[in-house]
């Protein structure tokens, strides 16, 4: 499973095929991305296009949560090697450029559930007002779309995102309650390692990075450096490796690393 929060916004021409170069040689069986932007405008990047391309034999789940311009789409994107045979998405009642996707996978004769999600962020820098015009090469565009956080304080801002991120994830494992398939919750928490929505998440589900990482696993490296994504796992599974791709190659691709953890199933 590899996990990658895209986008870097600054010359982003350069930085796309640099990404598309660098998931040629680095593959996986099932890949997440967030912060996925496509457009349908013919002097745009259609990279869901481009994509399908370069995984011809592979199965797309893409769910988008915000649109301007009726043709430029951001959201989230789900690559698999093996058939998705359910797709399912789960709108955020607040937060308007947040969600989550599940795809039920046919792996083998069993069936796992992925869920890939992109929970509220901190917002806490201040932002630009975005513009019915601004084009995705503004670092800020992204963030400039919500606007839950505005006029509050540092500490008002925290407190504020962490009861939103709460209520995601809770919507998020009420999905899952009852279901018997073996389930992997990968994605941009935006959230530290050991916060109250962490801990509600490993009451039921394992951190591959504790079990396999090494270091401080830093994936956000703007301004700040914390541990923010991550890949959870049910007990069905057994973690052999865990990586996060922080090397030259990686840095400029995005304010996000990849990460990439090798699951197997238990008999």
């Amino acid at each position: 499973v590899k996990l990658f929060d895209l986008y870097n916004w600054q010359n982003n021409h350069l930085t796309r095929q640099k990404i598309f170069e660098y998931l040629k040689k680095h593959p996986a069986d099932i890949m997440c991305f967030q912060e996925f932007y496509t457009s349908e405008d013919s002097n745009d990047f259609n990279n869901l296009q481009d994509l399908q391309k370069i995984f011809p034999n592979h199965y797309f789940h893409y769910e988008y949560f915000v649109t301007i311009r009726k043709n430029d789409h951001w959201g989230l994107l789900t690559i698999s090697k093996y058939p998705i045979v359910k797709k399912s998405v789960i709108h955020f009642n607040n937060a308007k450029n947040n969600g989550c996707i599940y795809s039920d996978i046919l792996f083998n004769k069993d069936t796992i559930r992925v869920f890939n999600l992109h929970l509220q962020s901190y917002n806490l820098y201040k932002k630009k007002k975005w513009k019915p015009n601004q084009k995705p090469d503004d670092e800020n565009f992204y963030q400039a779309l919500d606007s839950s956080a505005k006029g509050r304080n540092f500490f008002q801002k925290i407190f504020h995102n962490n009861i939103l991120k709460t209520q995601q994830a809770e919507s998020i494992l009420k999905i899952n309650e009852n279901v018997t398939y073996p389930t992997i919750i990968a994605g941009d928490f935006n959230d530290i390692p050991h916060s109250y929505l962490m801990r509600l998440i490993r009451k039921k589900y394992k951190d591959a990075f504790v079990e396999k990482g090494n270091g401080w696993g830093i994936t956000y490296h703007d301004k700040i450096y914390l541990r923010i994504d991550y890949i959870f796992h049910d007990s069905q599974f057994k973690v052999l490796d865990f990586d996060t791709e922080n090397n030259d190659e990686t840095k400029h691709l995005s304010d996000h690393y990849p990460i990439r953890s090798i699951l197997q199933l238990k008999k």
